[in-house]
């Protein structure tokens, strides 16, 4: 097994991380991370209709995750795992999970952040994500920004500063 991407993106699976990451990575397997959507039964049929032919769709807690990552207990030999969102991340990190680089591309404006601040079309933050950017960032982990494969990757910290 091989995560060929960690990304956060509270669209989820969709057109553009299969159509573009997913091609390709040649990925198959996603990976969606959150513990809510794990047990929605409609999120998780209609995600099943993005993925690909051929390629699996796991839905799962943080914590189960975890485990997941510890055992080296993936379907796929190429997976691309996806967050919901940045406390999904946070979480994955608390319970000891090694994420090299993180793609930053799909936090949006919510009811729950009415204080995020647009950054571009694709980004939304506010000060308590900055924070949050922050400690993964000195924890190690790269931080990166990149809506599509086709776009330049750019280093999150280009974006805002946090």
């Amino acid at each position: 097994m091989a995560v060929v991407l960690w990304k956060i993106d509270e669209r989820l699976v969709h057109g553009q991380v299969v159509t573009s990451f997913g091609k390709f990575f040649g990925a198959d397997e996603f990976m969606v991370v959150n513990d809510e959507i794990a047990f929605d039964d409609e999120q998780i049929g209609l995600m099943e209709l993005a993925v690909p032919p051929g390629a699996d769709l796991g839905v799962v807690t943080c914590k189960e995750f975890a485990r997941i990552v510890a055992e080296n207990d993936f379907y796929g030999k190429k997976t691309i795992v996806v967050f919901r969102y940045l406390d999904d991340v946070m979480k994955v990190v608390e319970l000891g999970v090694k994420i090299p680089v993180l793609n930053c591309a799909g936090l949006f404006q919510r009811k729950d952040r009415p204080d995020a601040v647009k950054y571009n079309n694709n980004l939304f933050v506010n000060e308590d994500d900055k924070k949050k950017f922050r400690q993964l960032d000195d924890s190690g982990i790269k931080l990166v920004y990149q809506l599509t494969y086709a776009m330049q990757e750019t280093a999150l910290s280009a974006q805002f500063k946090y």
